[in-house]
């Protein structure tokens, strides 16, 4: 597991193929060791004296500022300690799927990621750190799926701004996805809500990079690609429930629900019930 070096009194996480996040509050304590995978840190407390080593005998000490950001990549020899109470979010991301990110949006899977001095902040990566510490902390509608997205969203940032990719793609001609396009990528999230439906894969299908399927998405449907497939799961869980005698637990699977419960926990808070009463309502309306 990418994070089970993490200890678990130290915070909530979450692990998803090939990458990981972890809101981790600690007091002063060192880690050393050799990486399993690209891990960075978005450092929401000041930390003044943060002492580091990366690949090297040398250790370095410095002040760190609330907003740092630090890269390490997969297989660097790390020293890490703090002196103080640190809260972070560490994210982790395998090399194959950052290699897989970088293909889809620049056509290219070899980079270098560059090293950041003690100190340097990214207000950019905080504020993607924040809304994944927000799903973590609160486990939403949806929370799985979102919070991947927002790993996507996380590793085209490191490619774009601390990388060798730095150049960005090209923007999309006419700034949104064509009839025929939406058509396909709509048929395709609807035909396979019960399988686990990743930006990279949907960009895949429409043979757009994922910033530009992001952008194109939004522009067509207003939703995010996350609420277009909540939203789409929930309505195929109410038509099942009141049209069909089908088991709950079966139309949780078809779904796309992680369980019955958390499909009930889904319906309860956007209808106002449970799904036995949704079935109940139903039947007599007929």
């Amino acid at each position: 597991m990418m994070l089970s070096w993490i200890p678990e009194n130290w915070g909530e996480k979450h692990e998803a193929p090939g990458a990981g996040a972890a809101h981790t509050h600690t007091g002063p304590n060192s880690i050393n060791c050799v990486t399993n995978a690209h891990y960075f840190l978005a450092f929401f407390s000041a930390l003044p004296h943060r002492t580091r080593a990366l690949n090297s005998d040398q250790r370095h000490t410095n002040f760190s500022p609330a907003g740092s950001f630090e890269i390490f990549p997969q297989n660097s020899d790390l020293f890490s300690s703090w002196s103080s109470t640190k809260e972070t979010l560490i994210i982790g991301l395998s090399s194959t799927r950052l290699a897989a990110i970088a293909k889809l949006e620049h056509e290219n899977d070899l980079f270098e990621l560059h090293q950041l001095k003690i100190g340097v902040v990214d207000k950019k990566a905080l504020l993607l750190a924040q809304q994944m510490k927000e799903e973590l902390l609160h486990q939403e509608i949806g929370y799985g799926e979102g919070l991947d997205a927002l790993l996507t969203l996380f590793g085209l940032h490191v490619l774009r701004s601390h990388s060798s990719l730095k150049k960005k793609p090209s923007k999309i001609k006419g700034g949104g996805l064509s009839p025929h396009a939406w058509s396909m990528i709509s048929d395709y999230i609807h035909a396979h809500l019960g399988q686990k439906l990743t930006i990279e894969k949907l960009a895949e299908i429409t043979l757009l990079s994922p910033s530009h399927f992001l952008r194109a998405f939004r522009e067509k449907s207003g939703d995010t690609p996350h609420q277009y497939i909540l939203k789409a799961r929930l309505s195929a869980a109410r038509d099942l429930i009141s049209q069909t005698d089908a088991p709950l637990n079966e139309i949780a699977k078809t779904a796309g629900f992680a369980s019955n419960a958390h499909m009930a926990t889904s319906i309860k808070r956007v209808w106002g019930a449970t799904p036995s009463q949704l079935r109940k309502a139903s039947r007599k309306s007929l």
